[in-house]
């Protein structure tokens, strides 16, 4: 039996994933987009690149990896697309372009997974015993609700 490395496609595009997961000789298949309901972040604090995201007491759900938004923040270099980098029940560590310190409370921002950026796969990003032809789904964040 011929196993294959299953790839992270976490925060990918679709096509792109779909691509990766053909590359590794794997069966993709995209599974109806996931609900993407906004998170209202009421802090964010930059330091060297590095994004911190507090949200509300509810948990935020995202994982590392994923690909996420926030708008609506009051400051034009905290709105934008950023990578979670690490995450714990309430805040997330996220990477991006911007590299101001930052240091905002009291905020009423969004923040929402990217939509058509993977939210899950099926299989473990890193799994070594899958078969070569194993089929596998992923899951794309739906338009922000």
């Amino acid at each position: 039996v011929d196993y294959v490395l299953v790839p992270s496609v976490i925060g990918l595009t679709t096509a792109l994933a779909t691509d990766a997961m053909k590359d590794a000789t794997l069966v993709p298949t995209t599974a109806a987009a996931a609900a993407n309901a906004a998170k209202t972040a009421t802090a964010i604090a930059r330091t060297a690149g590095s994004t911190t995201i507090t949200v509300t007491a509810t948990s935020h759900g995202f994982s590392v990896g994923q690909k996420v938004v926030i708008a609506n923040s009051g400051s034009a270099t905290a709105n934008g697309t950023y990578t979670v980098a690490t995450s714990s029940a309430n805040s997330f560590t996220a990477t991006g372009t911007n590299t101001d310190v930052l240091a905002l409370t009291g905020l009423s921002a969004t923040v929402v997974g990217l939509e058509g950026t993977i939210k899950t796969q099926s299989l473990a990003a890193g799994a070594n015993t899958i078969s070569a032809g194993a089929a596998v789904t992923i899951t794309p964040f739906a338009a922000a609700s």
